[in-house]
């Protein structure tokens, strides 16, 4: 198993670094379903690309190094069968970070902008820019919030749930149903984790709106993978 300890490296990209992330890949598909063919099967590297995302400090965009995944499977089968393997850090399709974004919502959880304060996190000062990812913070939030009180009450049926909240409720509920993960997590494990940051539930959302493979949908909307992943690994 991958060591807990250095999977904080993954989400964010100060500490980003290609050779642990590709790690965690091999480690984490050993018991999770190819994204392209949907089997459970050993990954394979294709090769390695630069991927650009937004530096706030500077506003100009920086590169990292990714791996690019192929799978025998779906080639033989006459599908997509090679795939750029996203830190979670990173928003499919969008040079600013997942994690700036999630940021930037968090500081203004009732909905009014701050677009001076949002352009410091982002790295840009467009406000159509800005409004688009406040509204997909938002928006997948909600649905990774469903996910996690379905997994909550799959682990933890004793935990009592809330219900739908209001808008300016929203990030408060996502935060404590990761503190009930964790908890629940250590009462069965009697094992202290560090809590996982949020990304580690938003990413799968956001690469499962954009993903045309055949993993797509169910398997990348399953969290229970990876959470478990998380909290067994230590």
């Amino acid at each position: 198993m991958v060591p807990l300890f250095i999977m904080p490296e993954w989400f964010q990209a100060t500490t980003y670094r290609t050779d642990s992330f590709v790690a965690f890949l091999r480690a984490y598909f050993g018991i999770a379903p190819c994204p392209l063919c949907a089997e459970v099967h050993r990954l394979y590297i294709h090769y390695y690309v630069g991927r650009l995302i937004r530096d706030p400090a500077t506003e100009t965009n920086v590169e990292i190094v990714i791996c690019v995944i192929i799978c025998h499977i779906a080639k033989s089968e006459g599908k997509q069968y090679t795939k750029r393997m996203l830190p979670p850090f990173v928003t499919p399709e969008c040079n600013i970070t997942l994690e700036h974004a999630f940021r930037m919502v968090t500081a203004m959880p009732g909905g009014r902008i701050d677009y001076r304060y949002a352009g410091n996190v982002l790295g840009t000062y467009c406000r159509n820019t800005i409004l688009r990812h406040y509204c997909m913070i938002v928006t997948y939030s909600e649905i990774a919030v469903s996910l996690l009180g379905e997994y909550l009450a799959l682990i933890a049926p004793f935990i009592q749930l809330p219900g739908q909240p209001p808008y300016e409720k929203l990030f408060s509920l996502l935060l404590s149903l990761m503190k009930a993960i964790c908890q629940a997590h250590f009462q069965r494990s009697g094992r202290p984790v560090e809590p996982p940051p949020a990304l580690l539930y938003l990413h799968p959302v956001y690469v499962s709106s954009k993903s045309r493979g055949a993993g797509a949908g169910k398997n990348l909307l399953n969290l229970e993978l990876p959470i478990r992943f998380y909290f067994d690994s230590s």
